[in-house]
């Protein structure tokens, strides 16, 4: 059964990289857990502050830009799960990516054009990941 994305504490039941991958899409949640606050920003980018931050310096760590990465992601999911489950303890602001779900979904590098070579801030692409990069772009610009 895909996990409700209106439940915020599905996150912790399931994990960052399941529910990324068995949902379509994420509904924007804000909670606090394990004294951090979470913000599941969209779909494969989750937002985990402390309430209190070593300095305003925030680290950035994403993986699956390409769908068919499999070891960085891996590893991502064991950082996200020791975050959310108090684990491990953020002494400053995380950003976690999952780079292009749909492709993660099925395994492939991309669906219509490489990820990777999008990021920039004059590309006006159409294609589902040139509109993935824009957003990914701002997520990280706004946190």
């Amino acid at each position: 059964m895909p996990p409700d994305r209106t439940n915020p504490e599905q996150l912790l039941d399931v994990g960052f990289l399941q529910l990324t991958l068995e949902a379509t899409e994420v509904l924007p949640a804000r909670w606090t857990s394990h004294g951090q606050h979470l913000n599941l920003i969209s779909h494969g980018i989750l937002a985990i502050e402390p309430e209190v931050a070593a300095d305003s310096c925030g680290v950035v760590l994403s993986a699956g830009i390409h769908g068919d990465e499999t070891a960085p992601v891996e590893l991502l999911e064991q950082l996200a799960q020791g975050l959310l489950r108090g684990e491990l303890v953020a002494r400053r602001p995380v950003l976690l990516i999952l780079g292009t779900p749909p492709a993660l979904q099925v395994q492939r590098r991309h669906l219509e054009e490489t990820l990777n070579r999008l990021f920039k801030p004059e590309q006006q692409g159409s294609s589902r990941e040139a509109v993935r990069a824009r957003e990914l772009m701002d997520a990280v610009r706004h946190f």
